[in-house]
Order: structure tokens, then C-alpha cells, then sequence
């Protein structure tokens, strides 16, 4: 048995045991989606939205939508839509990926070197050039960089370097984020500190259950 797994929102994997084959049991159709609901119950940040989302995941799951999926691919694509229907939330959704959920479950001892082979360092950002697509200055000395995705860590600085000092000397910088996919920083918010001289708090996160966590500029920049 292999496990598959769902990865819901950037922040929840749940496990989907299941044979290679693709078609779907239905245990394992209500396996997943309770889970999900369950996690989404628990974890969402506004308490009675969380709620509401998950009870309208299991009356779908009630009323038979999701059997309706032949593959892990049709599952994912299903709960995303009930999901969204639910929230208006678009970054929540449900993602089939099992190398991206093997790294996360992998021990911490035994996954130092993980970043390597992470989002941040895969062949995939390699090829999208660390989400940096086109940078250039346009007439009247006017900075433009397009961005496909948000992919600062280590491994990005020096692209990221060269795409600032390109633009430097501009009278205006435009920061085109037009399609971009998301995504993040692994070393704090370095390009955002180019734009302030001094440290600066930029963002408060805050949990539901009280916590709270500041996000500045970096002072190593």
C-alpha cells in the first residue's frame, strides 16, 4: 500500500491510503474529505467560517459530489471547488502531491538538506528563474520587473541582487504581478527591505488562538 496524500491551503497534508490504481473507494473518498473538514474546522483562522466550511464540505460529501471522481486528480479538483464555494477563499484548496508531502513528513533529522529539493531549490525554479520573467528598464527611465512567482531563499539572492541593481537607478520601478502563482520567502522579506532605509515592521499575523507573529524588514540587507 502506498500512501497518498491531499495538501490543503499551503498549510494541512492528510493521508489518503489507497493502491497504485487510480480509480477511487468510496471509504477512501470519505476518508479524505472528513479529514479535510476536520482540519479546516480546526485550523481555519475565522472560527465560524471554519465551521460553516466544513459542514457545507460534508453535506457535498452527503449528497454524493465527490464520488463522482475517478482519479486523485478529480478529487482534488472538487474539493477545491466546494471549498472556494464555501469560503470565497482562493487560497484555500486541496492539492494531490505526493514528492512535495513525502519531504514535509520526512523526519526532521534526516531532512536538513531538504530546502535542496524544495520548492525553492527544485528544477522547477531552476527553470522559472526563481519567478524573476523579465526584468528591464522601459523609456523615461522607468523599472520593470515581472514577477511569475514569489521564490526568495538562498538560493535566489544573487538573481535577485542582479534584478535590483539593474533597476536601480530608475525614477519609478514596476513591480508586475500579473499571474503570478504566490509563494514565498525562506529568508524573510528581503525585497521588500530595498524599498526602506530603515528597519521597518511591515506585517502582524494573528492566529485565532491569540498568537501573534511580526514580520520586518530584514537587517543583514
Amino acid at each position: 500500500m502506498q500512501q497518498r496524500t491531499f495538501f490543503l491551503g499551503l498549510l494541512f497534508i492528510l493521508p489518503l491510503a489507497a493502491t497504485h490504481a487510480q480509480s477511487l473507494a468510496k471509504r477512501e473518498v470519505n476518508s479524505t474529505v472528513t479529514t479535510v473538514a476536520e482540519l479546516v474546522r480546526e485550523h481555519y483562522v475565522l472560527r465560524e467560517e471554519g465551521e460553516a466550511i466544513a459542514a457545507y464540505l460534508l453535506k457535498d460529501l452527503q449528497e454524493g459530489r465527490f464520488y463522482l471522481a475517478e482519479s486523485l486528480k478529480q478529487l482534488d479538483s472538487i474539493m477545491t471547488k466546494s471549498l472556494r464555494e464555501a469560503s470565497q477563499d482562493f487560497h484555500l484548496y486541496t492539492w494531490n502531491n505526493y514528492d512535495l508531502v513525502k519531504q514535509l513528513q520526512a523526519p526532521e533529522a534526516e531532512d536538513e538538506g531538504a530546502e535542496s529539493t524544495s520548492f525553492f531549490n527544485d528544477d522547477a525554479a531552476h527553470a522559472a528563474n526563481f519567478g524573476f520573467a523579465k526584468v528591464e528598464v522601459l523609456p523615461d527611465n522607468i523599472g520593470y520587473i515581472r514577477l511569475s512567482q514569489i521564490n526568495i531563499s538562498e538560493h535566489s539572492l544573487e538573481t535577485l541582487y542582479a534584478a535590483m541593481r539593474l533597476v536601480q537607478h530608475t525614477q519609478a520601478l514596476i513591480i508586475d504581478l500579473r499571474d503570478n502563482q504566490g509563494g514565498g520567502s525562506s529568508v524573510g522579506s528581503v525585497l521588500e527591505t530595498f524599498f526602506f532605509e530603515d528597519r521597518r515592521d511591515l506585517l502582524e499575523f494573528r492566529s485565532r488562538n491569540g498568537q501573534t507573529e511580526l514580520e520586518s524588514t530584514v537587517p543583514w540587507l
